[in-house]
């Protein structure tokens, strides 16, 4: 976290003077009140009215002075929080392995996002504020009261030291507790996240009432570690509020013990006890800010770890393809469930492949695989003679549109160029070569496809990522059952324009491909035989 707190530092620094600006005047303002009250028992009206003024004028710039200070932290504490976000989700979006990001679940990766960030914010960058507001509070103080009465600014720091060791003897108490919520949060919004992706599966199968209850239960247990935690810092509060309180009266009694020897006149005791009160407030609000601090230790080292985390890369990076992708001797399988073994197969380039077989078979796998999604537990994949985990990624030459077709929340025209610069004519050509007409126009390209691309149905959201993977034009398209949800018009369409694909290695997984246009595949890879169909290109229209 020092890095956000570097990058913001002149905040920080202005923040420091706002505040010992304004601890300087509060303490002015003590001192001139002290002196009003003796000058007021010798009835000198003209002294007693110059000071009124200056004790407006004093209070007013202290005023004026703490607004500032408030202004500047909050610069700080909201650009230091901006500034993490901004970096958690880089992270996830540039830099995490997609074999980690999928063996985490959305409702885990969106908990740290808005409960743990938010956690450090609130623990963490805001309190390093206040830190410094209270620091520099005791410090000023501390010096005026030195500068008044040096015992009683011995007693005082003494006695009203005494609860900062709080935090220190519960730290442990503390940051269990905070973790537990942190967890507990993390827990409920994953089964939430899940519950809402299912929704329609909870409504066909009648489960409404079963699946309100397990959230009653997952809310409940949330809500009990909130509970804790704030059970936690309460106990720790009474601890500080009750030590503070009683070291406030013996330093009280000991200021009104000076007063009866005669030591201290009654504005000597009224500068006293508003020094007193001063530096009281502070050093209680300063042991809760500790425990904050405390509390959030292992949520701000796990942010950072993973913030810090190098993605480990190999220095090689290819910009394209050029001969083959060679799989060889590869096997791979999930816990005891063996998908491949010793697998071995070559795509050249140019060349067009269609790959079958029956579900679960590991089509899909096979994809993953050469996408680097997982990491094959025996043989090698290789890339232009490079083996594939030598490279840092594969995307600069692969496109894959996979089944699910996913589709933003934003116009055709983005969702198609996806916000680099294409023209109209070649979008509206595209959407015109994927049967999708009605929106070949200018007008069409402003069109919003809504959330999950809702203002679409299944088959012209799959024309339109085929749509899009077409624009990107890299050497190697990956379209994994790109006929699903394809009405019989479109399906013969769609089935034209894959084969009309040229300068691009076509790898298509379908089972519904016709059967008379299989021979326009170079060859066709039966994964459940893990052998191979050569077929003869012929001439034809594809050829």
């Amino acid at each position: 976290m020092k890095k956000y707190i570097f990058k913001n530092k002149q905040f920080l620094i202005a923040s420091v003077f706002c505040a010992i600006t304004t601890s300087c005047f509060a303490v002015a303002v003590q001192f001139v009140k002290g002196n009003l009250l003796d000058i007021a028992l010798t009835n000198n009206m003209e002294r007693i009215l110059q000071f009124i003024i200056l004790l407006i004028i004093l209070i007013f710039m202290e005023i004026l002075f703490g607004y500032l200070f408030d202004n500047t932290k909050s610069k700080f504490n909201v650009l230091c929080y901006e500034d993490l976000r901004n970096d958690y989700f880089k992270k996830i979006i540039c830099s995490m392995q997609m074999q980690e990001y999928n063996s985490k679940t959305q409702g885990e990766l969106m908990a740290k996002y808005t409960n743990d960030l938010a956690l450090i914010y609130t623990s963490y960058f805001q309190s390093i504020t206040l830190l410094i507001e209270l620091l520099t509070k005791v410090l000023i103080v501390t010096i005026a009261l030195f500068y008044f009465n040096a015992i009683l600014a011995l007693v005082t720091l003494f006695l009203l030291t005494t609860p900062l060791y709080i935090p220190k003897i519960i730290e442990k108490q503390l940051k269990k507790a905070k973790h537990n919520y942190a967890l507990a949060v993390e827990t409920h919004l994953s089964k939430i996240s899940e519950w809402l992706t299912g929704l329609e599966v909870i409504r066909n199968y009648a489960m409404e009432s079963k699946i309100s209850k397990l959230f009653a239960s997952s809310n409940e247990r949330t809500m009990n570690a909130l509970l804790s935690d704030e059970q936690m810092r309460n106990k720790a509060t009474l601890l500080t509020t009750l030590i503070s309180y009683v070291s406030h009266f013996i330093i009280l009694a000991i200021s009104i013990i000076f007063v009866g020897v005669g030591y201290f006149t009654a504005g000597s005791f009224l500068i006293a006890f508003g020094m007193i009160d001063q530096l009281s407030y502070p050093l209680i609000a300063l042991s809760r800010t500790i425990q904050n601090m405390v509390s959030v230790k292992d949520i701000i080292k796990a942010a950072d770890d993973f913030m810090q985390q190098e993605t480990k890369l190999n220095g090689c990076e290819l910009q394209s393809f050029e001969t083959a992708l060679d799989i060889k001797n590869v096997s791979f399988g999930y816990e005891n469930h063996l998908i491949f073994h010793k697998f071995n197969f070559v795509f050249e380039k140019g060349k067009k492949y269609l790959i079958q077989g029956e579900s679960g078979s590991g089509k899909t796998t096979l994809i993953n695989l050469i996408l680097k999604y997982y990491q094959v537990q025996s043989g090698i994949i290789m890339i232009d003679g490079l083996p594939l985990n030598d490279l840092d990624t594969v995307y600069n030459f692969i496109t894959v549109v996979r089944q699910e077709a996913f589709i933003f929340n934003d116009t055709i025209r983005n969702n198609l160029s996806l916000y680099k610069d294409i023209s109209d004519d070649e979008l509206i050509a595209v959407l015109k070569s994927v049967n999708l007409k009605y929106l070949a126009t200018k007008e069409g390209l402003e069109k919003c496809a809504g959330e999950n691309g809702n203002n679409f149905s299944g088959g012209e959201i799959k024309r339109l990522s085929l749509a899009r993977a077409l624009l990107r034009k890299t050497d190697i398209l990956i379209l994994d059952e790109p006929l699903a949800n394809l009405d019989d018009e479109n399906v013969g369409i769609v089935e034209d324009l894959i084969l009309s694909v040229k300068g691009q290695t076509l790898l298509v997984i379908s089972h519904q491909f016709n059967e008379t246009k299989l021979q326009y595949f170079d060859e066709v890879l039966d994964i459940n035989l893990q052998s191979l169909k050569k077929e003869s290109i012929k001439e034809g229209v594809y050829a």
